[in-house]
Formats: structure tokens, sequence, C-alpha cells
């Protein structure tokens, strides 16, 4: 892999935080427009995409002993 793709991927997390902050100021406005169902129902999916990405990423850290096993596994995929 080429240095410059390593620098450029280790660097995505910065617009992610940006776009996380957009996103959560977007619920906490609109969240007392919505209904007592709705506010559960936005907790609930919440909760399903934090439990999913700790489970992704512990799944992928088990795996990840350097970086050739990382490579060997994206290519079997």
């Amino acid at each position: 892999m080429n240095r410059c793709v390593i620098m450029a991927d280790r660097y995505n997390y910065l617009g992610s935080v940006g776009l996380s902050f957009i996103l959560a100021y977007a619920i906490v406005k609109g969240c007392p427009n919505l209904e007592k169902w709705g506010k559960a129902l936005l907790r609930f999916m919440i909760t399903i995409m934090f439990l999913y990405l700790c489970i992704y990423t512990n799944m992928r850290s088990r795996k990840w002993y350097n970086t050739e096993t990382i490579k060997k596994e994206l290519i079997e995929r």
C-alpha cells in the first residue's frame, strides 16, 4: 500500500467527527417534536447501531495481528 493512501485513510475520522456533531444537533433539535413512540424508536435505532459498531470493532481487532493479516482478509472477501 502506498504511504499516501495510508495517511489519507488515517485521517478519515476527522471528517466524521464534524458530521457526527451535525447529526447529533439535528437529533437533539428534532426530538422534542417527536411523540413518545418516535423517541423510543430513535433510541432503539441508535442503540442497535452502537452495538453493531462495538461488535464489528471487537471482531476486527481480534484478527488484526499485523498489516498483512488485514490485507489478506480483505482480499478474501
